[in-house]
């Protein structure tokens, strides 16, 4: 089995038990896409919920306002770090490689957008949290958290595009399988890999 197969070993009982990394680590650029899908399914639904005159919230709509408020201050820090920690460095260090130059001004770029966004996302949590507090949300309240989700929208927007359609086709252009595969386990790590393997085992027994 390939080194980038099993994760490094874990204690259980005082036992060295080695553990699969679950397959959909193993394509981490797959991942960072779908992670995209998700910022602009919850983006789509902050804006269609703060554009109705009526802020009051039903069971459903809150529900799935609470997902995405804890998807961008949570998640959403890990995909940064995915991307920070994880993937920038491995593409920054290519200094022989064609079109370097402007992947690391694009990174830059990418980096300043992160933590711009940031500063919006929590004001846009800040005012979140009131509305599930109060169910409701005042006027001017309302059309604050409009125009936080539609800046974002736009941000997003670009920012996803570059990632998308430039830096993910170079960095599987660039990066080797076991280079993937080492950020794949990093990845899993960050999420603490025995919470994501028993979440998969359980997705898995509920397929039989």
């Amino acid at each position: 089995m390939s080194k980038n197969a099993l994760s490094a070993s874990t204690q259980e009982n005082g036992i060295e038990v080695a553990q699969e990394l679950p397959a959909k680590y193993r394509d981490p650029i797959s991942m960072l896409k779908d992670c995209h899908r998700r910022i602009e399914k919850f983006l789509q639904f902050l804006i269609t919920l703060a554009q109705k005159q009526d802020t009051t919230l039903d069971e459903e709509a809150r529900d799935n306002l609470e997902k995405a408020l804890n998807y961008f201050i949570g998640v959403g820090e890990l995909h940064n770090a995915d991307e920070e920690i994880s993937l920038f460095p491995r593409l920054q260090s290519r200094q022989n490689v064609g079109n370097t130059k402007h992947v690391i001004e694009l990174i830059k770029h990418l980096e300043d957008e992160h933590k711009y966004v940031e500063t919006i996302h929590c004001q846009q949590d800040n005012i979140g949290r009131k509305w599930l507090t109060k169910n409701k949300l005042v006027d001017q309240d309302r059309k604050s958290f409009q125009e936080l989700t539609c800046s974002l929208i736009g941000i997003y927007e670009q920012h996803i595009a570059h990632e998308d359609n430039d830096l993910f086709v170079y960095a599987t252009s660039v990066l080797s399988p076991s280079e993937l595969g080492d950020i794949g386990e990093e990845m899993w790590e960050r999420r603490g890999r025995k919470h994501c393997r028993t979440r998969t085992d359980s997705k898995t027994q509920g397929r039989k």
